[in-house]
């Protein structure tokens, strides 16, 4: 997908964790630094090119390139939206879609991010108390709630914990998840 990859990526490096639990709980997207990577960016990116339209239009691109006359589609997150758009502009183009909690195109991105976060917190705190190495870890008694672990956490780190908060974190600081398939 544009933007993302080797090739060309257009990159923040927003979310250097170090090992450390902190920038997991902290906003995802900080103003400050998002303002200083889009003019950073500006410089080099045409970055009107990077959008879902843009995607949808490349992915229809590819099926085309594979000689497909139908795709299956998956998605996931923004993935899902992804699928969305490619729905709509090439109907005749998807056999079959499934979409993994969906983000409808009317939703900004991340405005759930916080109940999600809760979430996947609480999933991990509960997931810690099961582990011996972690059960001393900065998340031993924590509430299960992004502020108050965040206040507690500062550079702690969670050297078995800290797995299990990392994919959920990358998958929603990626772009989502998406795939397709030639239809058989």
């Amino acid at each position: 997908m544009r933007g993302t990859g080797d090739s060309a990526p257009l990159a923040c490096g927003l979310y250097d964790d170090a090992g450390r639990v902190a920038p997991y709980l902290a906003p995802m997207f900080p103003i400050g630094p998002v303002r200083h990577c889009l003019d950073r960016l500006r410089r080099t990116a045409d970055l009107t090119q990077y959008t879902t339209a843009a995607a949808a239009l490349d992915l229809d691109e590819v099926r085309s390139a594979l000689g497909a006359s139908q795709l299956n589609l998956f998605g996931a997150s923004y993935g899902s939206r992804l699928a969305l758009e490619y729905m709509r502009r090439f109907p005749a183009h998807v056999r079959r879609a499934v979409l993994l909690s969906p983000v409808p195109p009317s939703r900004p991105i991340g405005a759930d991010a916080e109940r999600g976060a809760d979430s996947a917190v609480a999933a991990a705190i509960a997931t810690c108390a099961m582990v011996e190495a972690c059960r001393g870890s900065v998340c031993a008694g924590a509430d299960g709630r992004v502020p108050h672990l965040a206040a507690r956490s500062g550079d702690a780190r969670l050297p078995d914990a800290g797995r299990l908060l990392r994919p959920h974190a990358a998958h929603h600081r990626r772009e989502g998840s998406h795939r397709a398939e030639p239809a058989a």
